[in-house]
Order: C-alpha cells, then sequence, then structure tokens
C-alpha cells in the first residue's frame, strides 16, 4: 500500500512483483504503466490554467503540447520557439514535494518567408519537442499488516513529437499529429527499480475565421483610408486524445488511457490603429468527451491592455471528482505591444534589416496562474504557475 503523505493510499502489488510486469511496446493491455492517465491529461502553461484549463484553441509557444493543429499556424509568422523550464509545487497544501516540470522548442518554416513575397495568402510546417514530468516524490509503502516495508520515489515522464501544416487561405487551418512516449520509473530501498513504458497519438486541427477579412471593401471597418482597425475572429478546435488504447496499471485492473476528444470554441475581439492595440478579450469554452459522455467542461476569459498587459480567469470541473471543481486566475506581460507602441510614436526606429525583423515578429511573455477551489477543498490551493516563453 502507497502512503502518499496525507493524499491516502492506493493498493499495489509487493515491488517485487512490479519487475515481472516491465514490458516494452504499444500502450495497450500488456503495458504496465502505473500512474499515467491522470497525468497525461495535465497541462504546465500558466496561460491555458488561468483561463480554466483551457488549451487547445491557443496558438502560442506550447502549441504543440495541446494542439499539434495549431502548431503549423503559429509558424506561419515564427521560424523558433521555446517556453522555457518552468516547475509548478503540485498540491502543496497536501504534498510537499510532487513537482510537475515542462519545457516545449519548435522550428518552423513558412512560405512567404522561404520564397518571400506579401501576398495575403500563405502555408507553413512546424515541428516541436516537449518533455513534461510529474515526480511524485518520496512514498512509504507498507504490507497489508500496516508494517513499513521500503520507501520508493516514482515519476512519470512524457516526451511529445509533434507535426503541423497551417494554411491561411481567408481562414485559417491548422492540422497536426503528436507522438509521445510515456516513462514510469519507480525506484526505492527495496529490489531493482521497476518501470513500465509506452506510447500514444494524440490528433488535433483548429480553424479561425477573421470575419472582417470577409466584408468587401466598401463596408470593411479596416479599409486603408480608416486609421482604426478592429478584429472578431472565431475559432474551432478539437483534439483527439490518444484514440483507441489502453494501459495496464501495476495493480490489477486494466485502465483506458485518457481517450478523451476534446472540442474547443474561442472568440476573440480587438481594435486598435494600424500599427499597435488599444485592447483585446477572448472568451473560450471547451469540453471533453470520453465514450459519448462529457467528463471536462473549462471556460475562461481574457482582457489585453495595449498588447503589453493581460488579465485571465476561468473556471474547470471534472465528473465524478469535486476537488476538481477549481476556479482559476492569472495574468501576463508581453513585449510585443511595447514594440508596437515604440513603432507608432517613432516610426523610424527597428526600420532596417535584422531590427525590423526582430521587431515585426519577436515576442517574448511572462505568464503566472493560480488555481482556487470552489467547492471549499483545498487540494488546488496555492498550487501556482509561472513560465517565460519567447519566439521569432
Amino acid at each position: 500500500m502507497i502512503l502518499s503523505h496525507q493524499t491516502g493510499a492506493v493498493v499495489i502489488p509487493d515491488p517485487d512483483s512490479l519487475n515481472d510486469n516491465q514490458n516494452n511496446g504499444d500502450v495497450n493491455g500488456d503495458t504496465k504503466v502505473g500512474t499515467a492517465y491522470p497525468f497525461l491529461l495535465l497541462t504546465n502553461s500558466p496561460r491555458a490554467n488561468a483561463m480554466g484549463g483551457c488549451t487547445i484553441n491557443w496558438i502560442d509557444e506550447q502549441s504543440g503540447i495541446h494542439n499539434p493543429g495549431a502548431l503549423g499556424l503559429f509558424h506561419l509568422d515564427k521560424v523558433f520557439a521555446l517556453a522555457a523550464p518552468s516547475n509548478t509545487d503540485w498540491m502543496p497544501n497536501l504534498v510537499s514535494d510532487m513537482q510537475l516540470t515542462s519545457y516545449c522548442a519548435s522550428a518552423g518554416i513558412s512560405y512567404r518567408l522561404a520564397f518571400g513575397g506579401n501576398g495575403p495568402h500563405n502555408a507553413a510546417f512546424g515541428f516541436s519537442y516537449a518533455n513534461m514530468t510529474m515526480d511524485y516524490g518520496s512514498f512509504g509503502v507498507t504490507d497489508y499488516e500496516g508494517h513499513i516495508t521500503g520507501i520508493y520515489s516514482m515519476k512519470d515522464i512524457m516526451r511529445n513529437y509533434s507535426a503541423g501544416i497551417g494554411i491561411d487561405y481567408f481562414c485559417r487551418l491548422g492540422i497536426g499529429m503528436t507522438y509521445s512516449t510515456v516513462i514510469e520509473k519507480i525506484t526505492g530501498s527495496q529490489g531493482p527499480p521497476a518501470a513500465g513504458d509506452g506510447h500514444t497519438f494524440n490528433f488535433g486541427a483548429v480553424i479561425e475565421m477573421p470575419l472582417f477579412k470577409f466584408l468587401p471593401e466598401p463596408i470593411n471597418p479596416n479599409r486603408a483610408d480608416r486609421p482604426i482597425c478592429f478584429e472578431l475572429t472565431p475559432s474551432v478546435a478539437l483534439v483527439a486524445i490518444n484514440p483507441g488504447n489502453g494501459i495496464a496499471k501495476f495493480a490489477s485492473n486494466t485502465y483506458l488511457l485518457p481517450n478523451i476528444t476534446r472540442y474547443g470554441m474561442s472568440v476573440t475581439g480587438s481594435f486598435g490603429i494600424r500599427n499597435a492595440k488599444f485592447a483585446a478579450a477572448t472568451f473560450v469554452d471547451e469540453r471533453g468527451q470520453h465514450m459519448g459522455r462529457t467528463l471536462e467542461w473549462r471556460d475562461g476569459w481574457e482582457v489585453a491592455v495595449f498588447d503589453i498587459f493581460s488579465v485571465r480567469g476561468g473556471r474547470f470541473r471534472e465528473e465524478p471528482f469535486p476537488e476538481q471543481d477549481r476556479q482559476t486566475h492569472g495574468y501576463g506581460l508581453k513585449l510585443d505591444g511595447i514594440i508596437d507602441w515604440i513603432r507608432h510614436f517613432n516610426p523610424h526606429a527597428f526600420a532596417n534589416g535584422l531590427g525590423r525583423y526582430l521587431a515585426d515578429h519577436l515576442s517574448i511573455s511572462f505568464d503566472h496562474a493560480s488555481y482556487g477551489n470552489v467547492n471549499d477543498i483545498p487540494a488546488f490551493d496555492n498550487t501556482e504557475f509561472l513560465n517565460v516563453s519567447a519566439s521569432f
């Protein structure tokens, strides 16, 4: 029986028997990976976690983790991106040494960058690598009579390899696939380490529809002779997480891996002048279904000022676990808006060569998020997320 501080107990066989269950290959009924089921559903993105855990509509530096369909769209105007390594103390009110860590890097090339031109249409390909690790810390293990048999530590490691294409032709459409390897390691004071491994596939797609792009010139509010520009862009996203595979835990039962289909809808509106934004707002709603039944409800919002400072909020609910019902909130800071406003007031700034390219494409952001519970269950209180991302 594993005792995890105040978190309760989970019955497992004697650790020596775990070594008999090691297996390599596909994630199916024969592969022994113990705790990967919940781990694969987590996100370490502060922006997503601040907005109720909504992930699949975002086109940003962590698209390779959340929705490979967004990866190609992100690289329509980016060559390289890095979401710097970040560490999160997971549920610190309950467990003192559980940590979630992650990082993500991607690279891509667009048709416009490779062959030149400033036409309205574009296409791109992107590839990313991401690593996410859940370290569960140390566990005291007892037998069924309550005698301590040893101290063990356990961690799950997921490595994502994602590829996606994006097309900008009136609408923006992205599709992609992620291949993930999952490794679980258990080490302890008795016997050799135990391990299990397997792999999963995720498929994703997202479509953005910039509505003002479809309006004819006479009635288009963004026509060239008008100083104020508007944006109204709804998007629809879908991710099929590990369709069809199962996984055997170290206990006797076999469980499906997440095997969830997520659907997301968002709408973003903004207004500003030609080179800079005054304000923007985004609203997003996401659902997760398993075998036709909705198990996850996520919704969030974001309000940005001058494309520099953003405040965010949301809510996450999951059946049948009331402890998963939580409010979320956070904020973000971006360099993009500062550069845009400098260029507005000083048109000669960043006017040539590398300076102009970086001003057009460089993005550096800092994001923070934290959880708060809705049902007076303190499991997730004081769980906070921090991350710095950069792309150009």
